[in-house]
């Protein structure tokens, strides 16, 4: 199925070139129009080529064939090529590439000159026009009716599409419409779907004769308020397989730091992260917002004033700030925080030591010296501080400053890169201890999304499992929770610690008051839906019946199932149509 993919879409390029050489056969007969003729060919040459090997390094990194990650990573060339040129040696790679176009091009130049210099025009190939016209309309058919999950596994429906389709329907769908596409339900029956996933003993809907927000409720604290200031610490690409995945010796080797800090803290071991991508883990994190189809709210331009962790606490006294070792403008992140409430951002560029940087950033430990600093600042100020922090070192090119952790930096590891980030949150807590605020402070420390998504499921959910802890010594009891949770959770769970009476329409839920059978975690991937309660997930897809999976007792690989739990697909459907509903008919937005 992969090479007649691949020969559909050589066919629909094929028709175009033909059809331009025979309606600008005049001027290709010109010099001019011949030096022009080749500088083409051999630029397609090289694309072709160069893309091939672009194709190779991408499923390497995310296993999968060119997606929305690529579309949006070419939206940013500065970090994308920065990326590139500090990740892979290109003097080894570049090479073949044009090597390669030129001995294309040697092994066709007979046939490609006998066409440039060919004096038929295009009314005089009527025939070979209609057959090439007919092929090209074939093939597009063929691509556009073929059924894009032909296998139970993922990766085998990835081998099968190919990456100029894959890349172009990503292009054109990445803010897709839920309805008519996806399985649905009649509105009023969808929202009570929902409402009964989200009710917990402190809360209570709001009437919706006086608010179309079908998710909106007041919160009562069930324990007494304490204002502490809050440090939310995003670990860039830290999933549970760096916490417990790869066996006992990742306690040793990888996370020791994030390990003592669980020991010490309340840890929740079983969170999904909803998304693969850190503008999904932002989503949720700061806004509790569920996965929709396609692209992340971050990205699109109704988020403005959405309901926020950092609007709640404002509303509270807290001053707000987001503090990121890298450039805000990559991914719209800058004007995304400040839309949904953060009184400050703050970027590498405020970042006064900068002692080691890479495309993507400072390294961890300055960003959290440099926080250190922020925090012993806002000390001056009567009232309480609310302060995230976004760090990017454990990313590709995974290279840190040398003499922090045993591992050699120039091996370009990832479990080196997680290892240094370890030591870095290691640092910075220690460091924190000497500080006058620390006893007046909660952290949470979460990893934005797992390091890479792997296993032939169409969402491999195991990938997509990162370690949670809320810290504050003397304050928080250490305790070890394996319910079944989600990013999604994080800023309830936070509240109801903090102990503050609310409104909100967030999508999560106080992880604390969460049932252990009663636990679940939903996700995006590429185009499709993922919903899991319990070891039970059913998977919405556009165009095409819902799928079923069983997770195994150790959260590490996935079994299919042959029926989808009906009431489960019901959930799943209310939640994600929902979401989309009030997105984009602004009833999930404080203004």
């Amino acid at each position: 199925m992969g090479a007649v993919n691949d020969v559909a879409i050589g066919a629909l390029l094929s028709f175009v070139f033909f059809v331009g050489l025979h309606l600008l056969k005049n001027f290709w007969n010109r010099i001019v129009g011949k030096t022009i003729a080749i500088a083409l060919f051999l630029s397609t040459l090289i694309v072709l080529n160069f893309t091939a090997l672009a194709e190779v390094i991408f499923w390497n990194e995310f296993d999968s064939r060119f997606n929305t990650t690529a579309v949006y990573y070419l939206i940013f060339p500065r970090e994308v090529l920065g990326n590139i040129k500090e990740s892979f040696d290109l003097s080894l790679l570049l090479p073949p590439v044009f090597v390669g176009a030129i001995v294309l091009f040697f092994l066709m130049r007979r046939k490609f000159f006998a066409a440039l210099n060919d004096k038929a025009s295009l009314a005089q190939v009527k025939k070979p026009v209609l057959l090439a016209g007919m092929l090209a309309v074939v093939s597009a058919l063929y691509i556009w009716m073929t059924p894009v999950y032909s296998f139970e596994s993922r990766q085998l429906n990835q081998i099968a599409e190919s990456g100029y389709y894959t890349f172009l329907a990503s292009l054109i769908h990445r803010k897709t419409e839920y309805h008519g596409i996806y399985p649905g339900l009649a509105s009023n029956e969808a929202q009570q779907t929902l409402q009964s996933t989200l009710v917990q003993q402190n809360t209570v809907f709001l009437s919706q004769e006086k608010t179309e927000k079908p998710t909106l409720r007041h919160v009562t604290p069930v324990r007494p308020v304490q204002k502490k200031n809050v440090v939310l610490v995003i670990e860039e690409s830290f999933g549970s397989v760096y916490y417990d995945d790869m066996g006992p010796k990742v306690a040793q080797t990888v996370s020791p730091n994030f390990h003592k800090i669980a020991e010490q803290g309340m840890f929740f071991s079983n969170i999904y992260s909803t998304g693969d991508r850190t503008v999904r883990g932002l989503e949720a994190l700061l806004t509790s917002f569920a996965p929709i189809p396609g692209i992340s709210t971050v990205r699109r331009p109704e988020h403005d004033q959405m309901y926020s962790l950092p609007w709640v606490l404002g509303n509270k006294g807290y001053e707000t700030a987001f503090l990121y070792a890298g450039h805000s403008g990559f991914d719209n992140m800058r004007q995304y925080w400040d839309s949904i409430g953060f009184h400050h951002v703050w970027e590498q560029d405020d970042i006064k030591d900068q002692g080691f940087t890479t495309v993507w950033g400072v390294a961890d430990e300055y960003l959290f010296k440099e926080a250190l600093k922020r925090m012993d600042e806002h000390t001056k100020k009567d009232k309480p501080f609310f302060l995230s922090l976004l760090t990017t070192t454990n990313h590709r090119p995974f290279v840190y400053p040398k003499g922090r952790i045993q591992a050699n930096p120039d091996d370009k590891q990832r479990e080196n890169a997680a290892a240094y980030a370890d030591w870095s949150l290691g640092q910075f807590i220690e460091k924190a201890k000497s500080h006058d605020w620390f006893d007046e402070t909660i952290f949470v420390i979460i990893g934005d999304h797992g390091p890479k998504v792997f296993g032939h499921e169409t969402v491999p959910i195991q990938a997509f499992r990162v370690p949670l802890v809320f810290y504050a010594p003397g304050e928080i009891v250490p305790s070890r929770h394996n319910v079944t949770g989600s990013s999604l959770d994080v800023a309830p769970t936070l509240l109801g610690l903090l102990g503050l009476e609310y409104d909100s329409p967030f999508f999560g839920r106080d992880l604390q008051l969460v049932e252990a059978d009663d636990g679940r975690a939903s996700m995006s991937y590429n185009f499709t839906i993922a919903y899991a309660q319990n070891d039970e997930v059913t998977i919405l897809k556009p165009n095409g019946p819902s799928e079923a999976y069983r997770i195994s007792k150790d959260h590490l690989s996935l079994k299919r199932e042959d029926h989808v739990p009906l009431e489960l697909e019901r959930k799943a459907i209310a939640q994600t149509q929902t979401a989309y509903d009030m997105f984009y008919s602004h009833n999930y937005h404080f203004n």
